[in-house]
């Protein structure tokens, strides 16, 4: 039976609302270990949301950018649980990176776009969402055990547990295994 329609959009927003969490926690997880590994101050909610951050004159635009794509890597496998479908990936990323555009453009009162961070948000789509894609098909295409499947055939079956069935079936299904 399909769910119905309500649940649908709710289970999306909360998919949305995970990823987009998930996709702050770990890029501050990234940036707090950059600065703890490198003395490079670049943890601050500025580094994250403002247009800024990755600009050329900045001196450590390219920090902030490796950050980025390292946390587009990661947050590619929170797709795999999450989103669990490869057809979804790209609605998924880009719907998270237009909301990072969004609260960038809040938090910056404007829209002060470069090419860097353009750049930058591009490239995090196309790895999270390339990424994901492939995590997810692996996911799906990995082998089934038969052995655990097997067992549990037979103990059903021995069990009595299957409709119409006799001492017999049960018997003969225990010399197949």
């Amino acid at each position: 039976m399909a769910p119905k329609p309500s649940q649908d959009v709710l289970l999306v927003l909360a998919q949305i609302v995970v990823l987009q969490s998930l996709f702050y926690i770990v890029l501050g997880v990234v940036l707090f270990l950059v600065e703890v590994l490198t003395f490079f101050p670049v943890t601050s909610t500025a580094h994250v949301l403002s247009f800024s951050s990755l600009r050329w004159s900045e001196s450590g635009a390219f920090v902030v950018f490796f950050c980025f794509l390292l946390a587009a890597f990661l947050c590619s496998w929170s797709f795999v649980y999450v989103v669990e479908c490869p057809r979804r990936c790209f609605d998924f990323a880009s719907t998270l990176y237009l909301m990072h555009l969004l609260l960038c453009s809040i938090y910056s009162s404007g829209m002060g776009l470069n090419w860097l961070w353009v750049s930058c948000m591009l490239l995090c789509l196309a790895i999270t969402t390339i990424l994901s894609e492939r995590l997810c098909i692996a996911r799906k295409l990995k082998d089934i055990p038969l052995a655990s499947a097997l067992t549990s055939v037979h103990a059903f079956s021995s069990s009595g547990g299957g409709a119409g069935s006799s001492s017999s079936s049960s018997s003969s299904s225990s010399e197949l295994v």
